[in-house]
């Protein structure tokens, strides 16, 4: 009995017999003879490298995937323990490699290695025909990398800066710019790696070089072109049916070089150009007009404000760009004009009910004295303290330190003590003198020695500060008047105490020819309690005046 029955099999309709079995077995040797073949292969490569491989110069060849992965373990480690010496700038820093992020990836130098499985033919023929000089896979952490160079990069990087022109002189001048640096993180973690495989400890930081967005050329084509034609000359600027002048000094500082798309563009700083603007704009017709406090006699009354146009500092500025970008007599350009209200309208000044004297001090004096007063009283003469507002001596009246300024700080301080005004800052006087009563005087010396004042009360108070006429004579007599206008609030009672705490002046002698004799001035201690009411209500502030002495001198 057979296993396989023949049959007949036909080809080209020719009548053939074939036996299976032939196949069959055909098939089974030849599967046989391969399996051979890949156990020899296997008995001959093994679970082995090739023969003459090496790791970054670390022989491996012949060896078991295990062995091979100790012995690269022993030898490639080492190189990340110590530091790398990273130069960049023209300056050396020092960088751990393993901080960094550089790690070797054992497992995948030794795929790469065998160049398959040990069934693989092609490993088989790998080790039939030598391995190849390998460098090790490295891995970096990109994050770690940038954390570690951070410090360097600080002290590396720069912002470029763009070349500019300024009209800060009221003529176009440049600055040249300078390109920036900035570190090739990138680049720089391909050289870390390879300097970890080259066994090297030394690696040149990889820097990028970043251009301003305003090169030279750039500035300089700006400067000789647009910057020139824009102080070129002045600009008259149409504002309703008036025209206003501006020179090239009033608005060529206000003038701006500002980077752009192209390179620079022309711009204004508004509010600059507004301010430097106020002389030419103040000349124009149709202004407005402040309320303000004139004098008949000893009556207040008040002069009436009126409203009136100006022009925007938004439109100004955009006129004046018109007109500096044309030449010749056509640097002329229209503003819109905008109605303006007066800073100080009638309505608000008698809301303020400024209607008779509330507080005065009056001092004489002699006119060239070195306590002068008449100057600096024409500063403080008109000021308006408007209810909630607080004053400040230094800076709206001034003083260089001369004793001017504290005489007229005195007068002022005595006439708001007695308006009941608030005083939050008040210095007295170091050394006595008997021109203000003790207590009353004050110093004012910049920057810090000031006299302020606040208004509480619902009503304004106007300070009239003024001198009496003048004699013929210079070395004639005259006075000093501050006063306090408003509506009274308060009702002002002083309490003062006597001295105390005295210290009497030393002699001092001196024999110098040049010698001035001078006498003393006793040192005291001395308090004064205001008492403020109003309707109802009462509180007292007590205020501590300390006078050091001044040494009496006698000449011999």
């Amino acid at each position: 009995m057979r296993l396989w029955p023949r049959r007949k099999v036909y080809l080209d309709d020719l009548p053939k017999t074939h036996d299976l079995r032939f196949g069959v077995i055909f098939v089974v040797g030849v599967a046989a003879v391969i399996g051979a073949l890949y156990g020899v292969g296997y008995l001959v490569a093994g679970n082995k490298l090739p023969a003459g491989t090496t790791v970054a110069e670390v022989d491996v060849g012949g060896m078991s995937p295990d062995r091979a992965r100790t012995v690269l373990q022993e030898k490639l480690a080492p190189r990340l323990e110590g530091s790398i010496e990273v130069s960049a700038g023209g300056k050396t820093y020092a960088i751990d490699p393993q901080r960094a992020g550089l790690t070797f990836d054992i497992d995948a130098t030794l795929d790469q290695a065998l160049g398959g499985s040990p069934w693989d033919p092609r490993h088989m023929l790998h080790v039939l025909t030598g391995g190849d000089s390998l460098d090790p896979v490295v891995d970096l952490d990109s994050a770690a990398l940038v954390a570690s160079l951070h410090k360097v990069a600080q002290h590396v990087e720069r912002r470029p800066v763009d070349s500019r022109v300024s009209f800060g002189s009221g003529q176009p001048k440049m600055s040249i710019g300078r390109a920036g640096r900035a570190v090739d993180y990138q680049s720089s973690g391909e050289r870390f790696k390879q300097a970890i495989i080259a066994g090297d400890d030394r690696v040149s930081l990889a820097i990028d070089t970043i251009q301003p967005h305003v090169t030279v050329g750039m500035a300089t084509r700006f400067q000789e072109t647009v910057a020139r034609e824009a102080v070129a000359g002045p600009v008259q600027i149409k504002v309703a049916d008036s025209v206003m002048t501006l020179t090239v000094r009033q608005f060529a500082p206000a003038l701006q070089a500002l980077p752009g798309t192209q390179g620079l563009r022309l711009s204004v700083d508004q509010a600059k150009l507004f301010e430097r603007a106020r002389p030419a704009m103040k000349q124009l017709p149709h202004r407005p007009v402040n309320a303000r406090i004139s004098f008949r006699g000893d009556r207040p009354v008040i002069v009436p404000g009126s409203s009136g146009v100006t022009v925007a500092p938004g439109d100004l500025a955009k006129a004046v760009l018109e007109a500096v970008g044309s030449r010749g007599a056509k640097r002329v350009a229209r503003a819109t004009p905008t109605a303006d209200n007066p800073r100080l309208s009638t309505g608000d000044l008698r809301l303020m009910r400024i209607s008779q004297q509330i507080s005065a001090s009056t001092v004489r004096f002699r006119a060239g004295d070195r306590t002068d007063p008449t100057t600096t009283l024409r500063r403080l003469d008109g000021v308006l303290v408007r209810p909630g507002q607080t004053f400040s001596f230094l800076h709206r009246v001034g003083s260089n330190g001369s004793p001017a300024g504290s005489f007229v700080a005195s007068m002022a301080y005595d006439a708001a003590f007695y308006a009941g005004l608030d005083i939050p800052m008040h210095t007295n006087a170091r050394i006595y003198s008997d021109t203000f009563a003790p207590g009353f005087d004050a110093q004012v010396e910049p920057p810090g020695t000031d006299l302020v004042f606040a208004n509480t009360s619902p009503y304004g108070v106007y300070i009239r500060a003024y001198v009496d006429a003048v004699g013929r004579k210079s070395s004639s007599a005259r006075t000093a008047h501050v006063e306090m206008w408003s509506t009274p609030y308060w009702t002002v009672r002083a309490l003062t105490s006597s001295r105390y705490n005295v210290v009497q002046p030393q002699i001092v002698t001196n024999t110098r020819k040049s010698c001035v004799p001078r006498d003393g001035v006793a040192g005291f201690e001395y308090d004064v309690t205001r008492v403020l009411k109003q309707g109802g209500h009462k509180r007292t502030e007590r205020t501590h005046a300390t006078y050091v002495p001044l040494d009496r001198v006698r000449c011999r």
